[in-house]
């Protein structure tokens, strides 16, 4: 039951516009910590800890939850930016791609663009907003398959956003990446940067 739910808030394309702001292990950690609070109460519960009459105990006892529940989320947080930061080490990184002083109209037709060859590709959309952006993922049905992923076939995150300057223009920036962690580039970044270049340049090599 308790995997059910974390694997549903996980692949939640609801949240995935969420998720583009906050990296994996703080999302993963403040996941696992809003989880662990009524777990937590519900030993303190069982075991008695928990006093009817006094206040001051109650708040004691209130803090110690909070305390666990902190303690638990920051360590898987702390483990999983481990992992993170070993793939950084490895050479991954996500592809990236900006536009820089563009106007409105070139960064949504732009945007259009993308949002059409990524759906042909097999993205499925999670936001659009033409003046904003998208978001969009592929592989998302891999993550209840398994918890490690081949380099020629994982779970992709594909951000495009779009950013008024003071002047009337607009940046862009085109990001794709693995939704989860990489414990070790043994491809991913080449892959990426592939799927990078079709969307920019319309060029796309085979098996991508």
């Amino acid at each position: 039951m308790l995997y059910k739910i974390i694997f549903s808030v996980l692949t939640d394309k609801g949240l995935e516009r969420v998720r583009t702001h906050i990296p994996y292990p703080i999302y993963v950690g403040l996941l696992t910590f809003t989880l662990a609070i009524p777990i937590i109460t519900t030993i303190f519960v069982l075991n008695g800890s928990i006093p009817t009459f006094s206040l001051k105990q109650l708040i004691s006892v209130f803090f110690a939850i909070i305390f666990f529940s902190l303690l638990v989320g920051g360590v898987l947080a702390l483990f999983l930016g481990l992992l993170m930061l070993l793939g950084k080490l490895s050479g991954y990184k996500p592809y990236e791609y900006n536009w820089v002083n563009i106007d409105e109209f070139t960064a949504e037709t732009i945007g259009d663009k993308i949002k059409g060859l990524s759906e042909k590709l097999g993205f499925e959309t999670c936001w659009y907003e033409k003046k904003l952006g998208y978001v969009s993922v592929r592989g998302l049905e891999l993550e209840s398959n398994s918890s490690f992923h081949q380099a020629d076939n994982f779970p992709i995150r594909l951000v495009y956003t779009i950013k008024r300057q003071k002047t009337g223009l607009v940046n862009c920036k085109l990001k794709l990446e693995t939704r989860t962690i990489t414990l070790w580039d043994t491809g991913e970044t080449k892959r990426l940067g592939n799927l990078g270049g079709y969307f920019v340049n319309n060029k796309l090599l085979p098996n991508e």
